[in-house]
């Protein structure tokens, strides 16, 4: 498991950086979660680096909080995996399942099982398998009961969820009319 910006807000982010509806869902969170819960998600690596080439991070080897777009620029690329020296690199964070080939590397954004945000509705994932010739990489879709995810969010007694509700009905950028880079 690798810590997020989310989880980076959750456990040790002050409520003062946030704005009142997002700081009031924080403290929800944090006094749900309780100490035990913050401090496992505290001590989470930021990152993870496997034998044979490959390295796991949140959204890339920088920061956890900044996308790599799949349609990202040989400058934006040089600027976030130029010194990695892996040749499979695994991340996340822009909830956009994608497998890009970049200078002998291959790219893999896993995608998100809870908010997708490519407008397919399905939960998404990646499996990774070692095998003898190398990593075979498989990104999969799977339906799950969204209705009661809903149901779930609404009863859960969370701040504001009525954004959250929206966000995970939207399963699109706001900012992004047209197809998905």
């Amino acid at each position: 498991m690798l810590r997020g910006n989310t989880d980076r807000y959750v456990c040790s982010e002050p409520l003062a950086l946030f704005d009142n509806e997002e700081a009031e869902r924080i403290a929800w969170t944090r006094r749900e979660l309780g100490e035990r819960w913050l401090t496992f998600l505290r001590e989470l690596p930021a990152s993870l680096t496997f034998e044979d080439g490959l390295h796991v991070f949140h959204a890339n080897p920088l920061t956890d909080d900044e996308h790599v777009w799949p349609d990202a620029d040989d400058a934006t690329l040089e600027h976030y995996f130029g010194e990695v020296p892996e040749t499979i690199v695994i991340f996340g964070h822009l909830h956009l399942p994608y497998v890009r080939t970049w200078r002998g590397r291959t790219l893999v954004n896993v995608a998100s099982v809870g908010i997708p945000k490519d407008t397919d509705l399905r939960a998404a994932y990646t499996i990774l398998t070692r095998r003898e010739s190398g990593w075979e990489i498989k990104q999969r879709r799977v339906d799950f009961d969204r209705d009661k995810v809903v149901r779930q969010l609404r009863k859960s007694g969370m701040p504001n969820v009525k954004d959250v509700i929206k966000t995970f009905e939207r399963a699109r950028y706001g900012r992004i009319s047209g197809p998905v880079p």
